[in-house]
């Protein structure tokens, strides 16, 4: 592996008009990330076959992103999209495509909660497990401590929805986990939604 002097390169990064010029205009930067494909380009060979498809898969999916308009469309929280999350994370974080599952949304991005076949019947604290009746294709396990905000564009396709009894203990697990302040606005949301539902029936006796 060739030595990356990452102080460097952080200071080109600085320099002024840097967001504006091209890479390749800095010959002492483009020299590094020469040097920086070699490595990456050693890492990938060594790659399985699960691995390098997914990069693959990845790398093409986020060139083409980089000039498409933003999603904006709104999604129900609850709902069960494929996602990618990435193929080049650190450590433990959930990486690769997955099912997801929305637990908020703005204009430009999601809070999902990863899902995965392998964290099924784990017995793990921080998971939730779901079944083909909790709105899944098959069993997995519902990563409510790996929560995390993502772009749309991540999103390659919706799968359904989650059953309210498996968001409910989605939100239990979080209202244990989340800072008292935080924890309050959730118990207003959900009081909130509890009363208009209950002016929904009195709308429609």
């Amino acid at each position: 592996m060739i030595n990356i002097n990452n102080s460097q390169v952080d200071s080109i990064s600085k320099e002024l008009n840097s967001k504006q010029n091209e890479g390749k205009s800095n010959s002492t930067l483009y020299e590094i990330f020469a040097k920086a494909l070699l490595n990456l380009s050693d890492l990938l060979r060594d790659f399985s076959v699960y691995e390098m498809a997914n990069w693959i898969s990845f790398s093409n999916r986020w060139i083409k992103n980089r000039n498409t308009q933003d999603n904006t469309k709104s999604y129900k929280r609850g709902s069960i999209l494929f996602v990618d999350l990435g193929a080049d994370n650190f450590g433990h974080e959930p990486s690769f495509t997955h099912p997801a599952v929305v637990l908020d949304c703005n204009k430009h991005s999601i809070l999902i909660a990863p899902c995965s076949s392998k964290k099924y019947a784990k017995g793990l604290a921080d998971i939730v497990d779901a079944t083909r009746t909790d709105g899944f294709n098959g069993n997995t396990g519902i990563q409510v401590g790996c929560i995390r905000w993502v772009s749309k564009k991540r999103i390659i396709s919706e799968l359904g929805m989650i059953n309210s009894s498996t968001l409910t203990k989605i939100d239990e697990f979080l209202l244990k986990s989340i800072p008292t302040h935080a924890r309050k606005i959730i118990e207003k949301d959900k009081e909130i939604q509890r009363l208009q539902e209950e002016i929904k029936k009195l709308q429609n006796p």
